[in-house]
């Protein structure tokens, strides 16, 4: 065969009769021999990067063979595709074809890193999204709590990175993050606080906001000392109830003080509810 070229068999009138190039045999009458030749074409691949795996397939294969090149990652990566002349032809990593003409295949890869979430404390939650995926992939890990738990922020050796529950971003290396949750807790504050003289009496009709995000539960002032206005302790006899009071909720009560004088008077009053205490203070002015 002349360069390029794979001989492929004698025929005569069309019948194969022999696959040898070199073809003998006893003469017994006229013979017309076609010797057949095919073109052959070479098939090359490379991996890109060199690192990201290998590649398998290269040759000289005949015109229409079908030819399968196989590209494997390596460790820490994952094939995306066979390309030719920057042009995708395929997303198997085992490619066949029907070999036409020569071929220049690239194999890319794509290093892979992995994503761990975690909850602190582990009661306050729980975190989704862990996995390993291909470098650049948009990500997103969701941070869901717990009844009675409210999520703070995402960390990553202990920087912030998120105050957002479900944060997305770009992988470009392995993250280790923390999902941090903290407990609901009550905040209450003196919302009001209005006197009005009967007699020697001054009512006080107090009402406390609650501006936290949990429940403050069975709100009271549980003694006489608890509640005083100008150095003068309530009159009534403890406990004095508030009850339950929600997030943005609010709950009234009256205490009495008597000999209070007229003018400005500081009201002070330390009030319990399940779980703590707080001291809230306010100026009244007293008719």
């Amino acid at each position: 065969p002349n360069p390029g070229y794979n001989f492929v068999d004698w025929t005569e009138a069309g019948v194969s009769v022999s696959a040898s190039a070199s073809y003998q045999f006893a003469l017994a009458g006229n013979r017309s021999l076609v010797a057949n030749f095919v073109a052959t074409h070479t098939v090359s691949t490379v991996a890109a990067p060199l690192a990201g795996g290998t590649t398998a397939g290269d040759g000289t294969y005949n015109e229409g063979t079908l030819v399968t090149v196989t590209a494997t990652p390596n460790p820490g990566y994952n094939f995306v595709d066979w390309t030719e002349a920057g042009v995708s032809v395929s997303a198997s990593a085992s490619y066949q074809f029907a070999l036409a003409g020569n071929r220049s295949l690239v194999a890319h890869f794509v290093a892979t890193h992995t994503l761990s979430t975690v909850a602190a404390p582990l009661a306050g939650g729980t975190t989704a999204g862990d996995g390993t995926y291909n470098e650049g992939t948009l990500v997103t890990v969701t941070a869901s709590p717990n009844p009675g738990y409210k999520f703070v922020d995402w960390t990553e050796g202990g920087v912030a990175v998120s105050t957002s529950a479900s944060y997305q971003f770009a992988l470009a290396g392995n993250r280790s993050l923390v999902a941090n949750f903290a407990l609901k807790t009550p905040s209450l504050v003196l919302q009001s606080a209005t006197a009005v003289r009967l007699g020697s009496k001054v009512d006080v009709t107090v009402v406390v906001l609650n501006q936290g995000d949990a429940t403050a539960q069975t709100v009271a002032i549980g003694a006489k000392k608890d509640a005083t206005m100008g150095g003068k302790a309530m009159a009534e006899h403890p406990p004095v109830l508030f009850g339950d009071i929600a997030p943005d909720g609010t709950a009234a009560n009256v205490m009495t003080f008597n000999g209070l004088k007229s003018g400005t008077q500081t009201l002070q009053i330390r009030l319990t509810y399940v779980g703590g205490t707080t001291t809230l203070s306010t100026t009244v002015a007293v008719p």
